[in-house]
This record gives C-alpha cells, sequence and structure tokens, in this order.
C-alpha cells in the first residue's frame, strides 16, 4: 500500500510557495490530501489547479451574537444589553477573532469595575463600540492579536501609495457601499499612485485591483461584469480610520463627533476633511471653533448628510465633493466653489443647484465635474472652455456657439449624459474635433423629431462625424439611450470601427448583416437593452469575432420569439453572457461553441416554458424546465452561473445538481439583492 498523506499549509502568501508544494508533493490519485489557505485569489487558484477553491464566509447576525455573547460569558442577556451590543458586532463584520476580542476585554472590564462575573451594563457596550477602532489600533491587551493581523495586513501592502490609497477609504461613511468610479477619480484628482511612464488611472486601477485580489476590499455590487461598488470589510474600515487619524491623513467629523485617538484635539492641521452626518451645531463645535480644524490648509472637502461649510475659509482646496447636499443652488455658494483656483474634482451630484456661474471659469484645474442628479438643463460655454476639463458626467444640452476652435483646445475624454438636439451644431463640433473624447453617453431631448435625421446619423449622408463613430477613428466607447439615434447608429455601423463597447438602449428594427458582424474585430463588450428584437435575430450576434461580455435586457413581457441557439463554433471569445428579463428565453448550446465562456448571468426570475418535443424522454423534458438551458456541458471552461435574486430554492437547487454533473463544478448563487444607494 502507498504512503498517503495530509497536510494544511496555513496563510500561504507568495507564488513561490505554491510552486515549492506542487513539487515536493507527488500525485498519487485520490488517497492524499493539500489543504491551503490563504487571503490572495491568485495564490488560491494557483494552488488549486482546477481543485475546489473554498471561498470562508464570515458569520452572520445570528452566528455573531452566538459567539460574541459565548465569549462574553453574560447570562442575563437582558434586551437593553443585546441592543447596546448591536454597534460592536455590527463593527465586527462576521469576524471570530474580532467578536471574541472585544467580548474578553468587555468580560474583564466588567469584572473589574463591578466586581462580579459577568458585570457588563449598556455603558460598556456604547462606549466600546464607539471606541473600538482605536482599541484595536493600540493593540493592548485582549487586542493585542486583531492588531497584529490588521496591521500586518497593511504593512504587506506594496508601497506607501497602496498604504495611502486605503487609508483614504476613511472619508466616506461607514456601512455605505463606496462608488468605484467616485473612488478611482479621486484618488487620480489627489494624485496617488502616479509613477514614471504608468498613466495615473492605470496606476490607481492596479491599486484596486490589489485590495480586491487581497480580500481587503470587497466587490458588493457587479453591473455590467464590472465592479461598480466597494466596501472595506467593517473591522478593517474601523482599524483604518483611526489609522488615518492618528497619522493626521485624514480629520473626520461623524455624528456630530471629531473622532480623535486621544480625546484633545487642538487646531487640527490636516489635508483632508471628511463631514458625515452631522448637524450645523455638530460641526461648528468640531470645525469653526478656535480649537477646531485650520481649514485654510484643507485639500479635500467631503460632506455627507450635513449642512455645507463656509467655503470662503478654504483657500486650497483640490477636492470638493458635495453629493446630496442642499443649500448649494445659491449664488454665493456657488461663487465660493468659483474661486477654488486649485480645484481639481468638483461633485454637485445629487445637490439642489439648477445652474452654473459663470465664474466656473475661473476653475483652470478642474479636471472632473458631475452634475449628475441636478436641475443642470445647460452647461454654461466656460465649462466647456476649462482648459484642463476631462470628465463632465449628467445630463445637460451643450451650449450654442461651440465653435472648432473651443473644441479642438478642448482636454475632455468623457462626455456622458448629452442631450442631443436636432440641427445641434455644438455636440458636432465637440464630436469631431476633440480629439482626446473616448467615451459618450448620449440621451435624446423631447424636442428631437423621429421623422427627421440628424445629418451625421444619415448612414447616406458624408459627414466626417460617421468616422468618429464608426470609422477607424471612432470612439472608444458609446452608449445611445433613444431608440431613433440607436436605430439610427445601427445602420451604418461597419468595419473598420474602432469602439471597443456599444450600449444601445430602445427599440431597434434590425442588426447588421453576419458579414458585417464578423468584421467588427474591435468590439469587445455590448449590451443592447429594450430593443424588442426576437431572440432569433439576437441569436445572430454569435457571429462577433472578439466578443468578451454580452448582455441582452428585456423589460416588459420579456424576449420575443422562443431560442437563442448558440451554433459551434459561436462566440468564439465571449467569456461572459447575461440575460435579463423577467422569463428567461430556451438557451440551446451546441458543442464547440462558447469555449472561454466563464460565467452565466441568468437574471430572470420566471423559468423558461420549453415548447413541446416529441419524442423527448419526460425526464429530459422537466430538466430542460428547471433549467431554461440546454447544453450547460459543452461550456467546457464555466466557473460561475448567477441566477436572479428572487429564483425560487428549488430552481437554484436544480442548477446546483447540473453544476456537480460538471466537469468544472461551477459555482451557482444568486446575485445579490438590489439596493437603494442614498444620493
Amino acid at each position: 500500500m502507498e504512503d498517503t498523506y495530509f497536510v494544511v499549509i496555513d496563510d500561504v502568501d507568495r507564488l513561490e510557495v505554491c510552486q515549492a508544494i506542487k513539487r515536493e508533493f507527488p500525485k498519487d490519485g485520490h488517497s492524499s490530501r493539500i489543504i491551503v489557505t490563504t487571503s490572495m485569489h491568485s495564490i488560491a487558484a494557483e494552488c488549486s489547479s482546477g481543485s475546489h477553491v473554498y471561498t470562508m464566509q464570515c458569520l452572520d447576525k445570528d452566528e455573531s451574537e452566538e459567539v460574541f455573547w459565548g465569549s462574553v460569558g453574560q447570562e442575563n442577556q437582558t434586551p437593553a444589553l443585546r441592543r447596546a451590543s448591536e454597534g460592536i458586532i455590527k463593527k465586527c463584520g462576521g469576524l471570530p477573532l474580532a467578536l471574541i476580542s472585544v467580548a474578553n476585554y468587555l468580560r474583564r472590564r466588567g469584572q473589574t469595575e463591578n466586581h462580579v462575573a459577568g458585570g457588563l451594563t449598556t455603558e460598556h457596550c456604547k462606549s466600546t463600540a464607539c471606541t473600538l477602532g482605536d482599541k484595536i489600533l493600540k493593540g493592548h491587551d485582549e487586542f493585542l492579536e486583531i492588531n497584529r493581523a490588521l496591521l500586518q495586513c497593511y504593512n504587506n501592502l506594496p508601497d506607501h501609495d497602496h498604504q495611502s490609497c486605503l487609508l483614504y477609504a476613511s472619508v466616506f461613511p461607514r456601512g455605505r457601499p463606496i462608488n468605484i468610479n467616485v473612488l478611482l477619480r479621486r484618488w487620480m484628482s489627489e494624485e496617488f499612485a502616479a509613477h514614471g511612464t504608468v498613466s495615473n488611472e492605470e496606476s490607481v486601477k492596479s491599486c484596486l485591483e490589489a485590495f480586491i485580489e487581497r480580500c481587503i476590499v470587497e466587490p458588493v455590487e457587479i453591473k455590467n461584469a464590472r465592479v461598480a461598488r466597494c466596501k472595506v470589510h467593517s473591522i478593517m474600515l474601523e482599524f483604518i480610520v483611526h489609522k488615518a487619524v492618528s497619522k493626521k491623513f485624514v480629520a473626520l467629523v461623524d455624528k456630530d463627533e471629531l473622532v480623535s485617538n486621544n480625546g484633545t484635539i487642538t487646531n487640527v492641521r490636516v489635508r483632508r476633511l471628511s463631514v458625515q452626518d452631522s448637524t450645523k451645531e455638530g460641526v461648528d463645535d468640531a470645525v469653526c471653533t478656535a480649537r477646531g480644524i485650520d481649514l485654510s490648509v484643507v485639500r479635500s472637502l467631503t460632506i455627507f448628510g450635513s449642512p455645507l461649510l463656509d467655503l470662503q475659509d478654504c483657500e486650497l482646496l483640490r477636492v470638493l465633493d458635495l453629493e446630496g447636499c442642499k443649500g448649494v443652488n445659491n449664488d454665493t455658494v456657488l461663487k465660493a466653489i468659483c474661486k477654488q483656483r486649485f480645484l481639481k474634482y468638483l461633485s454637485l451630484r445629487g445637490t439642489d443647484v439648477d445652474h452654473l456661474h459663470q465664474k466656473i471659469k475661473h476653475l483652470v484645474h478642474l479636471e472632473t465635474l458631475d452634475i449628475r442628479d441636478t436641475l443642470v438643463e445647460v452647461v454654461p460655454i466656460e465649462v466647456i472652455r476649462l482648459p484642463l476639463l476631462a470628465h463632465l458626467f449628467g445630463r445637460f444640452e451643450l451650449p450654442h456657439g461651440i465653435k472648432e476652435e473651443i473644441s479642438k483646445q478642448s482636454k475632455l475624454q468623457t462626455l456622458a449624459g448629452v442631450v442631443v438636439t436636432e440641427a445641434d451644431k455644438s455636440f458636432e463640433n465637440i464630436i469631431l474635433h476633440a480629439r482626446k473624447l473616448r467615451k459618450v453617453k448620449i440621451c435624446q431631448a423631447t424636442s428631437y423629431s423621429s421623422n427627421s435625421r440628424n445629418r451625421w446619423m444619415n448612414p447616406r449622408s458624408n459627414s466626417p462625424l460617421k468616422e468618429r463613430f464608426t470609422g477607424s477613428k471612432a470612439l472608444q466607447i458609446l452608449s445611445i439611450d433613444s431608440s431613433d439615434l440607436a436605430k439610427e447608429f445601427i445602420r451604418f455601423l461597419q468595419a473598420p470601427c474602432a469602439i471597443t463597447s456599444i450600449k444601445l438602449r430602445g427599440q431597434l428594427d434590425r442588426l447588421p448583416a453576419t458579414p458585417a458582424l464578423r468584421e467588427l474585430c474591435d468590439l469587445n463588450r455590448l449590451l443592447l437593452i429594450s430593443t424588442g428584437l426576437s431572440i432569433e435575430d439576437l441569436s445572430a450576434l454569435q457571429s462577433l469575432p472578439c466578443l468578451e461580455y454580452l448582455k441582452l435586457a428585456e423589460d416588459g413581457h420579456g424576449f420575443r420569439g422562443r431560442s437563442f441557439v448558440v451554433k459551434s463554433g459561436g462566440f468564439p471569445s465571449l467569456r461572459r453572457l447575461c440575460f435579463e428579463a423577467p422569463r428567461l428565453p430556451q438557451v440551446k448550446i451546441e458543442q464547440g461553441s462558447m469555449k472561454s465562456l466563464t460565467i452565466l448571468d441568468l437574471l430572470c426570475p420566471d423559468p423558461v416554458i420549453p415548447e413541446p418535443r416529441l419524442g423527448r424522454p419526460w425526464c429530459f423534458l422537466q430538466l430542460e424546465t428547471r433549467l431554461g438551458v440546454e447544453g450547460v456541458s459543452y461550456l467546457e471552461n464555466l466557473k460561475e452561473v448567477i441566477l436572479h435574486h428572487s429564483m425560487r430554492e428549488s430552481e437554484v437547487q436544480a442548477w446546483k445538481e447540473e453544476a456537480i454533473r460538471h466537469n468544472k463544478k461551477p459555482s451557482v448563487k444568486r446575485q445579490p439583492q438590489p439596493t437603494i444607494h442614498a444620493a
């Protein structure tokens, strides 16, 4: 009988260790096992070599309470104590080490102060919840072990820039997911992670990827195959908030209190100030008193759910984020904003502003302007003239008078939410002559006539704009939220075309012919929403040679037609396929198709109703009814199936049974329950 082994290797953090393990332990069939634990996704993938990777889950609320109270040893768990402990349990985020550490601390404190076992009080719980991050940061007594774990995680980051980017999460409110694009743009405005020949955008993206790779940052919302929102684990966030405060990286006013690590704060001089969920009185006490924060040196000001500060005192602002604030629609406030001559990032998203002051022309360093979810209908020409403006977000019309000369001087890269009207010469000039422009999102104006075609959208027109939309000099990313404009765009879509990503929302009457689709070799992302095309028509998209992500979505009654058939050789590059509709269409996958597909999104609450087929066994028909997809076994690289959040448990179980029979044993899960995010 051959020797067998069972080996557990804990906390592997280098790929070389995985490679050494493979060399040293021989493969001898199914008789031996190696278990490796790691906090890094790439190492898990390397060590698994096709074997099972189990992702550890944090404890849920009930399990957390059981661990906490079991460690506290408090027999009399009164409703008052349980309520007072909610803040602690929430901040621990289901991490057993954190729960046990704070429980041991509370047990000792109760015994020391009240001289009896189980002498815990509600005051103990509330004060500990408020100061938990500070206690972990200092690492005394019961918190020494968790301090070492979190400090090791922080210190092992590649460099100082990564540490600064992580500390920056402290400016966002606890418990609210962070918008990824906002985070990246703010990092860039703060000039984090800018190295040599690598672009600032590439650098900050690599930082974010490193945090996700190390399980420090957790994606909480995936939208169109990309991370849309994320969060830092609760206990890690507590640690970095107090780390940031102790290093004077940020000053934080949270619920009227100026967060402190030593209890006494006088004349705080920091570059970043974040005001969260506070009243005017609390802000005045923390910021505006003689012992408060020196606003004259603050370079980044973020206000969430709190009254505005007097911006007259701010002289060096680079970043100003007023998302959701009220009282901005005031000429005094707008003029004060326009005096921030060093400003690079300005977010007025969700505020009550309805116009932009002409003095915005003084913001000569502004790179990002966000006016989404506001009442601003037309941006003044002074905005377009800003010499460094790269990203403009909102839903707005362009001003008249944008000439070719102005457009050529523009540094715009992103124009997201522009409303196009007929004979819009300003829009035409921007598209044609702003050569750095790579991402455009078009909305339709109510005045647009569906019976006429814009000169630039007429397929028989020789307008040079056609080349900017479909030629070799085309934009990279295009989104059209208009049936009329989407139809015209499809009519002249042809190769050569440099567009890499297209999103169309609105009724279409056809797709390009199959030969034309085969020539669109640069297109790797396609989203078609509410097009009204039949599912059979949409099947023609499998001719796209380099498409990596496809989303097909319909509302109302869902897709017309019966079957989405993918033939052998279809979708040769597709990595992720998403259906989103009230009802899943029949999906038939033939052998030899979608060889690269790794993720299948079936975001349809109702399963398909299969059409009767003579001669098919009853058991096979039952399987089709439960899954709605035929030929799953042919997807040889499938790793993940994501189902609608409301999918019945019996249908989820049917997919899990199918996954067990699949060679790759893909994971099956429901999509996260959608959440409503505050403005």
